[in-house]
């Protein structure tokens, strides 16, 4: 896969590309298993912690982490709640900030929690 970044975004090429290699690689080890999936990307690799900051347990990744491991997860068969959960649901949680966010976001980074952003919710 290619390193580059589109829109201008920017990290360290070796680290995207160790990250996209682990993501690939644990896609096509597990696609006979897709409800352990999750269990392995979170719990094993820690992809619900690449967008998180360090203090909640996370990677402390940027937007660059977070497009390569959407453009890993594009090009796989597999269905993970990472968009709805760690970009969407934690991310909004991030912004927030607050109780909430400390309580929540290291349950994202350990797979223990999944969020989902509700929106259009009265």
């Amino acid at each position: 896969m290619s390193t580059d970044l589109p829109f201008g975004l920017t990290s360290d090429p070796e680290s995207l590309s160790l990250l996209r290699d682990t993501l690939t690689a644990a896609l096509r080890d597990h696609e006979d298993a897709p409800a352990h999936l999750w269990d392995v990307l979170s719990r094993e690799i820690g992809m619900g912690g690449v967008a998180i900051a360090e203090e909640h347990g996370g990677m402390g990744g940027g937007a660059g982490e977070t497009w390569a491991v959407l453009e890993a997860l594009g090009r796989s068969p597999a269905w993970t709640p990472y968009l709805a959960s760690v970009v969407l649901g934690a991310g909004a949680l991030r912004l927030a900030g607050g109780a909430q966010a400390e309580r929540l976001l290291p349950g994202v980074v350990s797979g223990n929690i999944t969020l989902a952003l509700a929106y259009l919710e009265s």
